[in-house]
């Protein structure tokens, strides 16, 4: 019990990760709808993702005790990333040049959507966590050999709320995305 992975425990300086690629779900669906064109390689890749997702649970047994906190990605990164911000009383700072989408379906699109898709689609199955940055060293000897991956996009910070920054400079966006995208 003590090594629980809880929503609360972000402290202010941890590091934010997610475990693999953000917006498979959602470009999948909007794939399967025909609102997306793309390769067949692409297309198998999104059918794949959606019809037969991987849990994250290998990542999720080995980050017991060593992430401060952690919650699978259900709602989309920026809803699921609050949930972690309200329950640790804490805000974040994302940098979205960080975030890891798959070049098979990403360049198919307006950088925008695609940020968009990654930030606010669901369904993604992969885990967002915390780290203390002193365990940074400890997160990659786990990495040598897992079957899972970490991807570091951002901060926890005091004010409430995510900064999305693209190229080092804070966007706008709300939980549906970017302000001007709506």
């Amino acid at each position: 019990p003590q090594q629980a992975l809880r929503r609360s425990g972000a402290q202010v300086g941890d590091y934010i990760y997610v475990t693999g690629n953000l917006g498979d779900g959602a470009a999948a669906l909007a794939y399967i709808q025909g609102q997306l064109s793309l390769s067949d390689e692409a297309g198998q890749y999104l059918v794949e993702r959606f019809y037969a997702p991987e849990p994250q649970i290998n990542a999720g047994l080995a980050l017991a005790g060593l992430a401060s906190s952690a919650i699978d990605i259900s709602d989309g990164l920026l809803a699921d990333l609050t949930h972690i911000l309200n329950a640790s009383a804490t805000g974040a700072s994302i940098n979205l040049e960080s975030l890891p989408i798959s070049p098979l379906w990403r360049d198919a699109l307006p950088a925008v959507q695609a940020q968009h898709f990654a930030l606010n689609g669901g369904d993604d199955y992969q885990l967002c966590f915390t780290l203390n940055p002193s365990h940074t060293g400890q997160l990659q000897r786990l990495l040598k050999g897992a079957s899972w991956q970490a991807h570091l996009i951002g901060t926890i910070t005091q004010e409430p709320g995510i900064t999305a920054l693209l190229a080092g400079v804070p966007v706008p966006i709300t939980l549906g995305g970017y302000e001007h995208f709506h």
